[in-house]
């Protein structure tokens, strides 16, 4: 599986890393399934997101997870 996608919520004005995601469909789907949907959320590829030098992302497989993981992000 290839994570192209990086999915924040705002959380009172700031961002918040959920994780990455093969596709925003998934991500958005995460969010139904395990965050509060009345968050607003951004989906955007991995290449237009300014990180942190040494980030490592984490990739959300959606077919495969098994519990919440919100905010697993290194920096």
């Amino acid at each position: 599986m290839i994570c192209e996608f990086v999915f924040v919520v705002m959380v009172q004005g700031e961002p918040h890393y959920v994780g990455t995601f093969d596709s925003c469909k998934h991500g958005e789907l995460y969010q139904t399934l395990y965050l509060d949907n009345q968050l607003e959320a951004r989906c955007l590829p991995k290449d237009y997101v300014v990180l942190p030098p040494n980030f490592q992302h984490s990739c959300i497989d959606i077919h495969n997870f098994k519990g919440i993981e919100y905010g697993k992000g290194k920096q």
